[in-house]
């Protein structure tokens, strides 16, 4: 049985050795490979100490130009905006239209989705959202509106199970040419 067993081992050193030759470009010399085998049978060796090497360290005169005297500016604050992501869009959507609406009068009209996807771009023309409310309750059913270069592009009512698969909801929305 030990037989078996230290046939195994040397058989699976010799695949790990071969792959490594076929797939990568390692050397290995035989001390590394008698190394692999000898862990692989369970021996260790202790490995030496790495060798230490002394840095002299050298102090540099402070410069007088390398001193400030004057305090650091500090620019104005700016105002950040928050949003208070909704599951449910405002009471008034299925009464407004939404088509050629800006990214910010949709999330007027709307409220901030707390369901999204973006793809941002370099060139905001590029830009594609896609934001998923629950219009309904105990219902899984999602409005979905599609954003492309920030403008509305499309919306869908349709079952909403999670962002799992959203690239299959519309492969072609998603593509940049």
């Amino acid at each position: 049985m030990k037989r078996l067993q230290k046939l195994l081992i040397v058989l699976a050193a010799l695949v790990f050795i071969l792959s490594f030759s076929i797939f990568c470009t390692i050397d290995l010399d035989p001390d590394t490979i008698a190394g692999l085998l000898s862990a692989m049978n369970g021996e260790t060796e202790e490995d030496p100490a790495p060798p230490t090497q002394e840095v002299p360290l050298r102090e540099e005169p402070i410069q007088e130009e390398m001193i400030v005297d004057e305090p650091a500016q500090i620019p104005e604050t700016v105002p950040v905006q928050t949003f208070e992501p909704t599951i449910r869009p405002k009471p008034s959507w299925e009464d407004v239209s939404l088509e050629n609406k800006h990214r910010d009068e949709l999330i007027q009209i709307l409220g901030y989705p707390a369901n999204l996807v973006r793809m941002a771009a370099v060139d905001p023309a590029n830009n594609r959202e896609l934001w998923v409310y629950h219009p309904y309750e105990q219902d899984p059913t999602g409005l979905y509106i599609y954003l492309k270069g920030d403008v509305f592009y499309y919306s869908k009512l349709d079952e909403f199970m999670g962002f799992y698969c959203y690239d299959m909801l519309d492969p072609d929305f998603w593509e940049l040419y």
